[in-house]
């Protein structure tokens, strides 16, 4: 019998309004034949990514069923297609703030982005391909924390406010697809920033509730008609807020307002055009500000935010006004580790429900899916050690000092005398001689540690050796190559960050290197059965949100990877196709993946259109064995005949007169273009690793009136595919 289980890998969820096309089946022979790309270097891509939605915009694509929001602080762009997030093409500058409002009749997503010193605003439109910066004759003076929605009956943008250089802007501005126009009517709302502000389908107006004005926290109700503004005096309003999130529930015709500062009120507000009325939602999530919340059909959804002392949480929440209905994110503690004998990566969960942990969440990740297994998990304090055990299967160890171990079918408490409770000690399998060791943690009683114990797959046993200083937090991996583990880093004293690394073996405990050369900061090491090394990940606290990569050679770490932004890296451990997995993140459900052959996405042309700027395709998941890939075209006309094509041979040819890069192009699929010129393909690569290292050119054939192809077609710009990882 076997467990149930839960696919998390977005390429391979269904889509059913667009139905899968599956390329043949490539064997370890033909795959020989497709022309490879160049060779790449080593480097860390992401797999499966949670974002921290905090004082990050968001807004709904109702075409793609996306949602768009823009990480400014580290200039990326993601989407979330309601079940995973994608990361789509970054923002054209890191800039200091960003507002966002999806635009119906042109299927584009308006972008207000402006410098950090407040001093320029860009007015940017993205298509689901790529920011267009648009040039229009007007344009609202530069502000930051301004408010934005889209007007769907009119087809119009709306800007309010904010907060200029000169203080709390009061003025209301509406982009109607080619320019900004300014409008002053006799009564408006006092200028202000951080207002909670969205549009009211029901009633084809735009609401405005609350805000912050020169440090006071507003509390008013004003709605903007595309002409005048009213304000509303019903006879009970919300408690007055700032960072809260306004969206309309078309279903139940309600605005929702949900959220914000000072942070007293976990529960929503609801507005029916008449009165407001505060409801009283059991289990209604953490109180929150800074979040994103958008309009989807059904209710609205919830993004993240602020909950102190956590300060981006991944959580993400559905409300139809019956339930807060978590779709994933749940701030946890994971443990990671490869046993070599069943050839499986496993991913352990402690999700914190309150102040206690929900029973342990069991995943598999076996190098292309991380599926989660419904199985009854460890229940209590969490596990957040897990290593290899000896003979097969999994060991871990929780912070109330109990032992587990999991045979791939269920988890059993080792009833064994062992070490005291801990928390964070360093934990590895000593494949040689078939023991589990452990060093070190910080006691219940916050008491860092510095003993040695051996678990050997039936007892507990405290070796008699000095090593290390007490730490916790530190990191060990078992080098085969050599007999010894090697463990490095971790915590001392107080909150004294260590870099030093040591050896241990059935001699004792051997200091390798002093880690004076590191900068202050924290690391992690595995075993790379890739490189056949030790690897080191380091995170340098003058460094926010990136990682530097280092390989042991003896005794000696030599740098192999700079540092570059990697904020979701954490727990490390080799997968069963021999590379370096990375599992972090609040949820612990971000991957990443060190790998020789990552996925290349890239241009392989210019498209041939008569339009100023050609179709063009997106693919936003990366090109795995076994991957499906969503391919959306973009930049074309409605109601159009599109055609998929592709090809593995790339070259300089024509076709009806246009130049193209893609020879002896097949067919693949064939769409018409919706309402605002797109349209999506699916395409399934066949799961071989035989792949790895293939290209693929895909482009589009579109029908376009006056087109340069015997005056009614059109070739999008075509895009070049490198399987890998």
């Amino acid at each position: 019998m076997f467990a149930a289980e839960v696919l998390y890998d977005a390429a391979a969820m269904p889509e059913p309004s667009s139905p899968v096309i599956r390329l043949p089946r490539v064997t370890a022979v033909a795959a020989a034949v497709l022309v490879s790309g160049p060779a790449t270097a080593q480097d860390w891509v992401p797999l499966h990514e949670t974002v921290p939605v905090s004082d990050m915009p968001c807004a709904y694509d109702s075409y793609r069923d996306r949602v768009l929001t823009v990480d400014w602080t580290h200039g990326r762009a993601y989407e979330h297609d309601g079940v995973a997030w994608l990361r789509v093409a970054p923002p054209p500058t890191q800039r200091w703030s960003t507002a966002l409002a999806y635009q119906t009749a042109r299927g584009t997503t308006l972008a207000m982005i402006q410098s950090s010193n407040a001093s320029s605003w860009a007015t940017y439109e993205f298509d689901g391909q790529a920011w267009l910066l648009r040039l229009p004759q007007h344009a609202p003076p530069a502000r930051w924390s301004t408010q934005l929605t889209y007007d769907e009956a009119r087809g119009v943008a709306v800007l309010f406010g904010g907060v200029g250089i000169t203080g709390p802007m009061g003025d209301t501005w509406e982009w109607n697809g080619s320019d900004w126009l300014p409008f002053a009517p006799a009564a408006r709302p006092p200028g202000r920033e951080q207002g909670a502000f969205g549009y009211d389908a029901t009633r084809a107006v735009t609401v405005l509730f609350g805000g912050a004005r020169n440090g006071n926290v507003l509390g008013d109700h004003w709605e903007w008609n595309g002409a005048n503004w009213i304000q509303r005096s019903p006879a009970t309003l919300p408690t007055a807020r700032y960072r809260a999130q306004l969206a309309h529930d078309i279903a139940r015709r309600r605005t929702v307002l949900y959220g914000g500062y000072p942070l007293v009120d976990d529960q929503p507000w609801e507005f029916d055009g008449q009165q407001w009325v505060h409801r009283t939602i059991p289990d209604a999530p953490n109180v929150r500000g800074r979040h994103g919340m958008v309009a989807v059909p059904g209710g609205v959804r919830i993004f993240g935010g602020t909950i102190p002392p956590v300060a981006g949480p991944r959580e993400i929440y559905d409300y139809d006004g019956a339930a807060f209905r978590p779709r994933h994110g749940l701030p946890a503690l994971a443990a990671i580790a490869f046993d070599p004998v069943s050839d499986r990566t496993l991913l352990a969960l402690s999700e914190r429900n309150g102040a206690a942990f929900a029973p342990v969440r069991t995943f598999e990740w076996n190098g292309t899916i991380l599926r989660e297994r419904l199985l009854p998990g460890p229940v209590g304090t969490g596990l957040p050690q897990l290593t290899a055990n000896p003979g097969g299967g999994f060991f871990g160890v929780d912070q109330g000092g109990r032992s587990f171990v999991f045979d791939g079918s269920q988890w059993q408490q080792v009833a064994s005398i062992g070490p005291p409770p801990r928390s964070y000690p360093a934990i590895a399998t000593d494949a040689a001689r078939g023991v589990v060791v452990m060093f070190g943690g910080s006691t219940p009683a916050y008491h860092d540690l510095a003993d040695t114990w051996e678990w050997n797959g039936a007892s507990w046993t405290q070796r008699p050796v000095v090593g290390p200083a007490r730490r916790r937090l530190a990191s060990m991996t078992f080098e085969p190559s050599a007999g010894r583990c090697v463990l490095h880093g971790g915590y001392g004293s107080g909150a004294a960050s260590l870099a030093d690394t040591w050896e241990y073996s059935a001699a004792g405990w051997n200091l390798l290197d002093t880690g004076a050369g590191f900068a202050t900061g924290f690391g992690r090491v595995v075993w790379s059965p890739e490189r056949g090394r030790v690897v080191l990940t380091r995170s340098e606290f003058a460094v926010p949100d990136s990682v530097s990569t280092w390989e042991l050679t003896g005794s000696l770490w030599q740098l192999a990877l700079s540092t570059r932004p990697l904020p979701d890296l954490g727990i490390l451990a080799a997968d069963p196709a021999g590379h370096v997995v990375a599992a972090g993140g609040t949820t612990g459900l971000s991957l990443m993946l060190l790998t020789n052959t990552p996925a290349v996405i890239d241009s392989a042309g210019p498209g041939c259109s008569s339009r100023a700027l050609p179709p063009r395709l997106a693919v936003h998941d990366r090109p795995r064995p076994g991957a499906v890939l969503r391919c959306a075209l973009v930049g074309a006309d409605a109601g159009q005949f599109a055609l998929l094509v592709g090809s593995n041979a790339f070259g300089a040819g024509t076709f009806g007169g246009c130049p193209t890069t893609l020879l002896n192009p097949a067919l693949l699929r064939v769409a018409t273009t919706n309402a605002v010129g797109q349209a999506a393909f699916r395409l399934q690569l066949p799961d071989s690793a035989a792949l790895i290292g293939a290209r693929l050119g895909l482009q589009a054939l579109v029908s376009e009136p006056g087109g340069p192809i015997g005056g009614v077609f059109a070739l999008g710009e075509p895009l070049r595919l490198i399987v890998g990882d």
